[in-house]
């Protein structure tokens, strides 16, 4: 078996169809039913098998939100055509990395490829021609074994249920994994004059999240903390609510200047209220000591 490398893809499941009966799902090598990420061709990173060399390289494909699922391949060394054997010359490009052994076979596929020209494969009899049932297929839609698959591939390169040569895959499934951060990497950060180790605030809150009286007035989740803005956002937001403690506090002079201004005494009270309101906001604001431990 030749390695031919790697691809995500969205796997379907089996269609609610008699000739599918004890088909889960389809893993088949065919791109016509469980398919590539769109656009994946774009990349031309891929090799002339359709694949991609670097596990890496496949998992650029996945969509931001994806249900995608990552496979790899290997290609038995044998075409079939009109029933024939003949060697098989894997393009120069296929050359991926090892599959790893994490990596578990899910059956066997016996696929089309009607021109050599273009890159990967063309239709997958067990899926689209649904001859599943007839050739017995797994719960994968593949066959169980290779030798089931190469008598499978040499029947239909004479039967074509599609047209071309056909080939012998090995479907590997692995799994999609993200590296987890390492807290140690952040652990010789220094901290600028008044900011604190978001990370250590963090873990105190959820040790005592539970204690009585969180909700009452005691420590709040870091983000809800004011001086989580940081000394230089807190000052730029002194700023811009002073701008209205001012505003306010104008509209009241120039009211008294101009003396009969149409206020009523409604509109004299929630005025003074609102300079009152947002001047204490913007003092304490610029004001309050950012290591305060209730956030107030």
């Amino acid at each position: 078996m030749i390695d031919g490398g790697y691809a995500v893809r969205r796997v379907a499941a089996a269609p609610a169809d008699v000739m599918f009966r004890g088909v889960r799902e389809i893993c088949s090598v065919s791109d016509c039913i469980s398919q590539s990420p769109e656009q994946w061709i774009n990349t031309w990173l891929h090799n002339d098998f359709g694949w991609f060399n670097a596990v890496t390289d496949a998992l650029q494909m996945l969509p931001e939100e994806t249900v995608h699922r990552l496979f790899a391949y290997r290609v038995h060394d044998e075409v079939f055509r009109k029933g024939a054997a003949l060697p098989l010359e894997a393009p120069a490009n296929v050359a991926p990395e090892p599959i790893p052994a994490t990596f578990e076979t899910v059956g066997f596929d016996a696929i089309s490829r009607s021109k050599t020209t273009t890159r990967g494969f063309d239709c997958s009899p067990l899926s689209c021609n649904s001859m599943a049932a007839e050739c017995s297929a797994n719960e994968q839609c593949l066959f169980a074994t290779l030798d089931a698959a190469i008598d499978a591939a040499r029947r239909f390169s004479i039967d074509q249920p599609e047209p071309g040569d056909y080939y012998v895959v090995e479907v590997l499934e692995g799994r999609v994994e993200y590296a987890e951060p390492d807290p140690e990497a952040f652990a010789g950060a220094e901290l600028r004059p008044g900011e604190t180790n978001a990370i250590d605030e963090y873990k105190e809150w959820a040790a005592n999240r539970y204690n009585p009286g969180h909700y009452l007035g005691g420590t709040i989740e870091p983000h809800l903390r004011k001086y989580a803005l940081g000394p230089r956002a807190r000052r730029v937001s002194a700023v811009f609510i002073g701008f209205w403690a001012i505003a306010g506090a104008g509209t009241l002079g120039a009211a008294l200047i101009l003396g009969d201004s149409g206020f009523g005494l409604a509109d004299w009270v929630g005025i003074s209220a609102f300079t009152v309101l947002f001047g204490t906001a913007a003092w304490k604001m610029a004001h309050d000591s950012p290591n305060s431990p209730r956030g107030e």
